[in-house]
């Protein structure tokens, strides 16, 4: 039997939804998958029964402020983030010595790269930089506080050009090289299926991020001027009242999605595909000074499929939807996603490993 190891970021739930959906398709065709992850990964992967041994690292997190990424205190925390990322070297580095590994998968942990000139293994990576990059470019962005994250995107880019040996690209949109970025359709859960929306809207669901860094949610109090509509809030606790009622954190959330007949998302790639997956009109709420987000956003407004948004105009842009709402829902219904990225990922893999 073939073994492989995931390396995965744990500080979102966006990169461990991805990954468990290939995951899924590689347990079926017979390989033996171990996860190495921190944080909200390793809550995640304690209850998939398609990973054979889960291996605990250190999450590294980056200094944040006011819901947004923040240059300072992430600079701040480097001696601490150092320590943290060698600890997690070295744990990789003895698992590695002991198990004899057909393959590895990263999506965005970076703790093997001190490894790689002694690993002689097969390298994947799960990893979008590339075209967030190009894309960021293309939109001639003048929002001088996105350029931190946007540096960080660049970093990120030229790393999967360097090291890993194939780069697979879940993207909204097509834009490979052909050699090592390969474009796929994005990676979803077995679960997320499209649904047929209603006339009206009737219910609203709001996912924010898993990770520490997360939208304020301020609009939340102005729900009772939306009587009309139900508000239910996954990733967040609170005192249900009215129209409102919170799910708090929760990792199976694929029912309480399907249910929706309006979303209010973070822009992480994982979160808006599953929008436009499902076919469900959107507003797209970035975390503050988020690359990656943005272009994500962006991308949802140009193609139709939903609202670039900020804490300030979520009610007013979930009023145009709710009057526009046919239009948004003809546009999703136009330009139905594929759904079998993730088979595809896990099919590009076996081919290479052949």
């Amino acid at each position: 039997m073939k073994k492989m190891l995931f390396i995965i970021s744990g500080l979102g739930l966006g990169n461990s939804t991805r990954c468990h959906a290939v995951i899924s398709h590689l347990h079926a065709s017979g390989f033996q998958v171990d996860v190495a992850t921190s944080g909200n990964g390793l809550t995640y992967f304690s209850e998939i029964n398609a990973v054979d041994h889960l291996i605990p690292l250190q999450g590294l997190r980056y200094g944040n402020s006011k819901g947004g990424l923040s240059i300072w205190k992430t600079l701040g925390r480097l001696p601490w983030l150092f320590l943290q990322y060698f600890s997690n070297s070295y744990c990789l580095w003895k698992i590695l010595k002991k198990e004899n590994y057909s393959a590895i998968v990263i999506d965005s942990e970076y703790s093997l790269a001190p490894l790689l000139f002694f690993i002689k293994k097969p390298l994947f990576a799960f990893n979008s930089a590339a075209l967030t990059v190009q894309t960021f470019k293309k939109m001639n962005v003048k929002n001088k506080s996105l350029y931190f994250s946007f540096f960080i995107e660049r970093l990120d880019a030229i790393f999967h050009q360097l090291f890993p040996r194939w780069v697979l690209c879940p993207s909204l949109e097509s834009g490979d090289d052909g050699q090592v970025h390969v474009s796929f359709p994005p990676f979803l859960r077995p679960k997320i299926q499209y649904k047929t929306l209603p006339l009206v809207p009737l219910k609203v669901v709001v996912m924010v991020s898993g990770s520490e860094i997360q939208s304020a949610l301020n609009f939340l109090d102005s729900v009772d001027h939306f009587s009309d509509l139900k508000f239910e809030v996954i990733g967040r606790s609170g005192a249900c009242k009215n129209n409102l009622f919170f799910h708090g954190k929760i990792t199976a959330n694929e029912e309480i999605l399907s249910t929706a007949d309006i979303l209010i998302v973070n822009g992480g790639l994982g979160a808006v595909s599953e929008a436009v997956a499902i076919g469900v009109p959107t507003l797209v709420l970035p975390l503050h000074n988020h690359a990656e987000q943005y272009v994500n956003a962006k991308l949802m407004e140009e193609k139709g499929w939903g609202l670039l948004v900020d804490e300030d105009t979520v009610m007013q842009k979930l009023t145009y939807l709710k009057q526009n709402y046919s239009v948004y829902s003809k546009n999703h219904q136009q330009s139905k996603m594929d759904l079998n990225g993730a088979s595809l990922a896990a099919q590009f893999i076996e081919s290479q490993l052949r």
